[in-house]
């Protein structure tokens, strides 16, 4: 059992070792952008061409990206000294469409979407929408409704780009 564990432990050391090899930043190349504007991505990132990147920085500059919410993957990689900072956009919401609600007005819906960060032109997330649906039933629960007046079917059109 010792005899196995030390060539492990060797092996781990090696690949860290590998992995944190640091570099100097030259460059900084992001691909992936469609919508979000290449100053978003720089306004966010904590990193900065003439500074140095180790794991641990890499980590802090990929959460850092995500916090933004813009994005629903980053991948970091490097070619040389270059930062090469790989996107996939979160879908932005380009109609939306309200039909069959009776307990609740259509505009008062519309407005709390627009509220909650939902309308057109705006970065679709699917936990910001069930948040409202939810708030909505409970709304409507107290009004003595007592079906959801808000739910996602098959029925109903959110169209995401």
């Amino acid at each position: 059992m010792k005899r196995l564990l030390l060539p492990a432990v060797i092996s781990a050391l090696m690949i860290a070792e590998v992995h944190a090899e640091s570099f100097t930043i030259s460059d900084i190349r992001v691909n992936g952008l469609q919508r979000v504007s290449a100053g978003s991505v720089f306004g966010a990132l904590p990193l900065n061409v003439g500074e140095p990147a180790d794991d641990q920085r890499l980590v802090e500059a990929t959460r850092a990206l995500f916090r933004t919410g813009f994005f629903q993957d980053i991948q970091l990689g490097r070619e040389g000294n270059v930062l090469v900072i790989s996107v996939v956009e979160r879908p932005s919401i380009s109609a939306i469409e309200i039909e069959g609600n009776k307990a609740i007005k259509t505009e008062d819906l519309l407005a709390g979407l627009q509220q909650s960060g939902l309308a057109e032109g705006e970065i679709f997330q699917r936990a910001t929408l069930e948040a409202y649906v939810t708030s909505c039933s409970a709304s409507t629960s107290r009004r003595g409704v007592t079906r959801p007046a808000s739910k996602p079917t098959s029925s109903t059109s959110l169209e995401i780009a």
